[in-house]
């Protein structure tokens, strides 16, 4: 299922903040230095890895030519747990639009090996599963619902989830932390195991007097792949500024508009997630949604 972030709000000031890695240390525009990463060798060694895949299956990287991956030449040993930890600052803590996204590949002995996502919120004393504890912390998905990263995959998937909510449980947090582990049984069967590319972590803030209705704007088709409609449901006549942003947080187009729909040509980007953002300078109102290019 596709989630939007549709929000009425009157809002005072906002901000949007992409940090990000495609391990190649050369995403400008989304100030992937944020992004701080903590290999934990308390079990053990530790197998994640970044670097250029030398592999049976994890081959090449999504963006050449380095990844993040559970070893970029060997198979993956028997019982172990191979933990890393992926720093993101909170720009703001009254409200925020906080969504993790990456393409990943798995080549993994079903159901016996897997990875799984956590998030922190209060530096690592608590980490929430997000693929099983979702519903109850109120994250929102973007795809398909999954309860482990497991089994195979042909080709590269997309994973996006948003966790907005967990500052609900942690109003104060300045940090929020994403534990990937990858777990292994007993038994050998020279698999690649999991490997991660452009991983990236929004932070769209904004600061709220008033929180009014529960929808501001929709997005359709979506996913699209030539022509996306947009409308502004708070839409009496003003202007507005449409901004577009691809995954790295570059602006990549900005018009004005008059009028309530909007059908706007993006056959010219290529695949992935992207977002908009609606200015309405007269009253001083913002919003942001997302949307996917799937060709």
């Amino acid at each position: 299922m596709i989630f939007t972030f549709g929000l009425i709000i009157s809002i005072l000031t906002s901000n949007a903040q992409f940090h990000g890695d495609n391990f190649d240390g050369n995403w400008t525009g989304i100030g992937y230095q944020e992004l701080v990463y903590d290999f934990d060798t308390t079990h053990g060694i530790n197998v994640w890895q970044i670097g250029q895949p030398q592999k049976t299956v994890f081959d090449q990287a999504y963006s050449l030519p380095n990844s993040l991956m559970t070893d970029s030449i060997n198979s993956y040993p028997i019982n172990d747990t191979s933990i890393i930890v992926v720093k993101a600052p909170v720009i703001a803590q009254d409200w925020g639009s906080h969504t993790i996204m990456f393409y990943y590949k798995l080549n993994t002995d079903s159901l016996s090996d897997y990875g799984k996502l956590e998030v922190s919120g209060d530096n690592g004393v608590t980490f929430i599963n997000v693929l099983t504890q979702w519903d109850e912390y109120g994250f929102w998905w973007n795809g398909d619902i999954l309860e482990s990263f497991t089994g195979n995959t042909n080709e590269w998937s997309w994973f996006s989830i948003c966790v907005s909510s967990l500052l609900d449980s942690f109003p104060t947090a300045d940090t929020i932390q994403y534990r990937f582990t990858f777990i292994s049984d007993g038994i050998q069967t020279n698999k690649d195991g999991w490997i991660i590319d452009d991983l990236v972590v929004t932070d769209l803030t904004s600061r709220i007097s008033e929180i009014k209705d529960n929808y501001s704007s929709i997005c359709y088709p979506n996913p699209s792949s030539k022509i996306i409609s947009i409308e502004y449901i708070k839409y009496d006549d003003n202007n507005i500024n449409i901004e577009l942003y691809n995954n790295k947080g570059q602006l990549i187009c900005k018009k004005n508009y008059n009028c309530k729909k909007i059908d706007l040509d993006i056959s010219e980007y290529e695949n992935g997630v992207y977002y908009y953002r609606i200015i309405d300078v007269k009253n001083k109102f913002q919003t942001y949604n997302k949307f996917i290019i799937n060709k």
